[in-house]
């Protein structure tokens, strides 16, 4: 039996319109997908911090963008000992819409390096200084000097 000569022109065509819409959908939400990143998942990092021994290593990382409006800004430390990660700890301070990179600036962590660990204090305007101990066993403790224990 034979074909149509017409209806092999009309999958392709059929065929090139999909993958036209299929293109042309994917630029679109890209933008979408690139806000979405911005704001809710890309780390940047703001200091790092090295031990006194230059074991261990603390990173503090702003992630995406606070919340909008004066909403929290959100933070991560991440401590290493050489290449491994010890532990990886997310926070969230109240700096009424601003990141923390620019409230950092004004207002730096206090870190101090212990025996056993790493504390960090952070000024929060809303609910008091939180002070995080990061342990070399990978275990982190967070206490507001409001609150006490969190």
């Amino acid at each position: 039996m034979k074909q149509h000569p017409y209806i092999r022109r009309f999958f392709i065509v059929i065929i090139a319109i999909g993958i036209t819409l299929t293109v042309l959908t994917m630029l679109a939400l890209s933008p979408i997908g690139w806000f979405v990143y911005e704001t809710q998942y890309k780390e940047t990092a703001i200091s790092t911090y090295t031990s006194p021994d230059g074991v261990y290593q603390l990173t503090l990382l702003e992630r995406g963008e606070p919340t909008f409006p004066y909403g929290a800004a959100h933070g991560r430390f991440v401590l290493q000992k050489g290449r491994d990660r010890v532990s990886r700890y997310d926070w969230n301070a109240n700096y009424d819409g601003v990141t923390l990179s620019n409230s950092l600036e004004y207002s730096p962590p206090d870190v101090q390096w212990r025996s056993d660990r790493v504390t960090v204090c952070i000024v929060d305007t809303e609910k008091g200084d939180w002070t995080y101990d990061l342990y070399y066993d990978g275990k982190v403790e967070a206490t507001n000097s409001v609150a006490g224990n969190a």
